[in-house]
């Protein structure tokens, strides 16, 4: 280093931004010996982490697939844990009424950021679950799932005539229906217990 200026300290320095700081220093004793000069790095990180989900939609179809980076941030010391973890898989699984999802991280200085959350919930139609019907239902002997959709069309006629009772026993005869599947083995219980789920959000 050069013999540019140099800052006489006589008490603690002081470092109060957020950054990677590089403080040079060196003594002289009374008979103006001067030492080699020294480096001391401090990193100053009071900034908390931050959490981003990215890829969310608000609604999704029961056929489309939800796929929701989460991300875990922090510039300065660098994240030391999180509980941030992506979201995907098909939304069918998924709750139609709502499905919310949170985190939070923790830098390596210690700061806590604040928790971050995504939200979204699914859109139930009556061709979407007959296209899942169709595609759960693997099996020959069973209730065929052209006998699940033709009810579903059932119901879906009977609420856009507003006729609520004749709905709720076309969705009835459904679940019937989706129950005696998986009796012959045509449907899985757990395939199954999705149809009947979805059915109860239409």
């Amino acid at each position: 280093m050069d013999d540019g200026p140099w800052t006489v300290y006589t008490s603690p320095i002081v470092l109060s931004t957020d950054a990677v700081h590089t403080v040079t220093y060196r003594s002289t004793d009374r008979a103006l010996n001067i030492e080699e000069d020294k480096s001391l790095t401090v990193k100053l990180d009071k900034t908390p982490p931050t959490v981003t989900y990215t890829g969310a939609k608000e609604t999704y179809g029961i056929l489309e697939t939800v796929d929701i980076t989460c991300t875990a941030a922090d510039n300065l010391s660098g994240v030391a844990t999180t509980t941030c973890q992506n979201i995907s898989g098909p939304a069918y699984d998924f709750d139609p009424a709502g499905n919310t999802f949170s985190a939070t991280a923790t830098d390596v200085a210690g700061n806590a950021g604040q928790a971050s959350s995504v939200t979204f919930k699914l859109v139930v139609i009556y061709a979407d679950l007959c296209t899942l019907s169709r595609r759960f239902v693997t099996r020959p002997g069973g209730v065929p799932a052209v006998a699940m959709c033709a009810v579903l069309e059932a119901a879906k006629r009977a609420d856009e005539l507003g006729n609520a009772t004749a709905k709720a026993a076309a969705i009835n005869a459904y679940v019937m229906q989706v129950n005696a599947a998986v009796i012959s083995r045509s449907l899985t219980p757990a395939r199954a217990a999705i149809l009947k789920k979805l059915a109860a959000a239409l």
